[in-house]
């Protein structure tokens, strides 16, 4: 005997199925979604526990440019200490995200997100603007300014 639930055509759908199956409104198999990007099919890619992805060494100074959405622990982690980049998929779909593992000594850490694209700005930074040389005319028309005349 087998527990779940009965289709409108006769069918059993079984308990531990009903998370991976689509059905209508009516209670009928449909097919899995196509997702459509320009006018094509997007292919479908495996999430991170069906498929292993290749780790990449990067500088510890690359996690300073990195925007971190999800953070998973890593147990029994056998990489060298360091920092790598790779990618991760919770679920198949058309897209994976990019992720970094940092390895310490004690632990490790799977981190998803994306790299941001701002530089580091050093202690000095230079502002045109008030640094700009004031004319004659910039004299003449040095009226107060107040709230009434926005």
């Amino acid at each position: 005997m087998d527990r779940g639930l009965l289709g409108p055509d006769g069918s059993l759908l079984p308990r531990k199925a009903l998370s991976s199956i689509r059905l209508d409104p009516d209670g009928t198999p449909v097919e899995p979604e196509e997702v459509i990007h320009d006018g094509s099919p997007v292919k479908i890619l495996p999430s991170s526990f069906e498929e292993s992805a290749p780790l990449n060494k990067l500088p510890i100074t690359a996690l300073a440019g990195f925007c971190v959405s999800d953070v998973y622990p890593l147990e029994d982690c056998e990489i060298p200490v360091g920092l790598y980049s790779t990618w991760f998929a919770y679920r198949k779909g058309p897209e994976r995200k990019e992720a970094m593992v940092l390895v310490r000594e004690d632990c490790a850490f799977l981190m998803a997100g994306y790299r941001k694209n701002s530089p580091l700005v050093g202690l000095g930074v230079v502002y045109d603007f008030f640094d700009a040389a004031s004319t004659e005319d910039d004299m003449e028309e040095d009226d107060d300014l107040d709230f009434a005349m926005m």
